[in-house]
């Protein structure tokens, strides 16, 4: 980590405490408001589909909000207080973070197949459990595979995957005790499902507005006609009721990806910078330990716009 003040280090670490803390308040809402409303909410896909970014969301964020507490104790000027066993645990918590854009990337796919492609319910519930076991099974794998090759190493601000002791995979006078390829590792086990997940929904949203926008011009030349003849059907009528259900459906799936995106822009960025001038900035730093742990204020923000509204 680049040189920081006390001060700023105790801006790093207790940060993620609170971010944390609004996200699970988030998510656990989310929970209790699907299971409230259980039996009109748990029969469709969408809900479900929420429930399990909300439930992924808080496990992943207790990791995530921990800061540096489960670290070994004893390393220097870290709020330190655990041991390697709070470590791992800590890595593997934060690991399964990916899970969120990846239900994300399916809740994409589920607006996709219901908006694009008129997908009814009864349908959508068979290929349902395909869209579980593709994000569980991903986070589950690589968060698993990440602790069976220790991976999981105190790094700056939390437990993750990095090399250990420190700066050993940059110097040839320090052997790696501890995942020595773990920068390697972390990308394939990480960012590339990170990766994946960020333009697998950007495709899809770019595939619902085209969709979106063809159905709207064809609906105005047709409505053109109709005026021409000086009525209105009833089928245009439930065509244009259906249009903006679609649309409604649309701005929250724009919204769930916004969402996905302000929370993790700023990790890539300060990956980027890292790897181009070797500094990370205190405001770099700062960033992702505010909005990582967040996402689940931010779904519950969404969740519940369209009861509000």
């Amino acid at each position: 980590m680049t040189n920081i003040s006390v001060t700023q280090l105790k801006v790093l670490t207790f940060t993620p405490c609170v971010s944390g803390f609004l996200s699970i308040l988030g998510s656990a809402a989310i929970f209790c408001s699907i299971f409230i409303n259980r039996e009109s909410r748990l029969c469709k896909t969408y809900h479900r589909l929420v429930l399990s970014v909300a439930v992924m969301d808080i496990i992943s964020t207790v990791g995530n909000g921990m800061s540096t507490f489960p670290a070994p104790s004893g390393i220097p000027g870290v709020y330190a207080f655990g041991n390697m066993w709070t470590c791992e645990l800590q890595g593997f918590l934060v690991n399964l973070s990916m899970s969120v854009p990846l239900y994300t990337l399916m809740l994409s796919i589920y607006y996709v197949l219901t908006i694009c492609y008129n997908m009814k319910e009864n349908a959508m519930h068979k290929i349902e459990p395909w869209f579980h076991i593709v994000a569980s099974d991903i986070s589950f794998g690589a968060a698993t595979a990440a602790l069976v090759l220790k991976l999981y190493n105190f790094q700056g601000n939390k437990c993750t995957m990095t090399p250990y002791p420190p700066g050993c995979a940059e110097s040839e006078d320090v052997q790696c005790t501890r995942g020595a390829n773990a920068y390697l590792l972390s990308q394939l086990l990480a960012g590339v499902p990170l990766y994946l997940s960020l333009v697998g929904v950007a495709a899809c949203m770019i595939h619902v507005y085209w969709t979106l926008r063809s159905r709207e011009l064809a609906a105005g030349q047709y409505s053109f006609r109709r005026q021409l003849r000086g009525n209105q059907s009833r089928t245009e009528r439930e065509r244009r009721a259906k249009h903006s259900l679609s649309k409604k459906m649309a701005e929250q799936g724009v919204l769930y990806v916004g969402a996905l995106f302000l929370t993790y822009i700023w990790t890539i960025i300060l990956h980027a910078v890292k790897a181009a001038t070797g500094e990370m900035p205190f405001t770099l730093l700062l960033l992702p330990q505010i909005f990582v742990p967040l996402q689940g204020l931010f779904n519950f923000i969404i969740y519940i716009r369209p009861y509000v509204n």
